[in-house]
């Protein structure tokens, strides 16, 4: 599944997505469901929602498909330049895998007092956002049923992460900014 919510890195202009599925059977039942339940107009068979694409936002995004790459290479130059401004310090910043690549929808940092720090960046004005406080496997619906101590640190990481502005325009002295600010609480 892909996400096109405008926030991310190829976003429409509202909410869209797209699933993507190798199984034919599972690709006819996909599509049925996006379209009411329906195989043939005004027949439902399955339960299903309105979730089609409208053209609108596939014209939007088939004009902004043409900058992903250049946009997704900034976030990425932006996210090297967080990286190495935060070396030293006592913030955790992403690790990438050698060999593979961040195409960074969002740059997460994980510091001790999380929740002082996005109050004190919200006095300074600078944006931040706290993503799935709630680890997936504390969720009812998602959660394991034994409660096992080897998740313990899905649990410390959502107390402790967040993430600051990341966009492809974000100027260097903007970030240069938000890292003093950030450093300057922490101490």
């Amino acid at each position: 599944m892909l996400s096109f919510f405008p926030s991310k890195n190829l976003g429409a202009f509202g909410d869209g997505g797209m699933v993507l599925a190798s199984d034919d059977g599972l690709a006819k039942r996909l599509r049925m469901i996006r379209d009411h339940g329906s195989e043939k107009r005004y027949y439902h068979t399955i339960l299903g929602v309105n979730s089609r694409l409208d053209s609108i936002q596939a014209a939007i995004l088939h004009v902004k498909f043409r900058y992903l790459d250049r946009w997704n290479a900034s976030r990425m130059d932006r996210a090297a330049l967080y990286t190495e401004l935060f070396k030293g310090s006592s913030v955790a910043t992403p690790k990438i895998k050698e060999g593979n690549t961040h195409v960074f929808h969002q740059y997460c940092i994980r510091v001790n007092n999380r929740d002082g720090l996005v109050k004190h960046l919200e006095q300074q004005e600078i944006a931040s956002a706290i993503y799935y406080p709630v680890p997936c496997i504390s969720r009812k619906l998602t959660g394991h049923p034994k409660k096992s101590r080897t998740f313990s640190c899905d649990r410390g990481t959502a107390k402790d992460i967040m993430a600051l502005p990341m966009y492809p325009e974000l100027k260097e002295s903007v970030i240069q900014d938000i890292v003093r600010t950030v450093l300057e609480f922490l101490g």
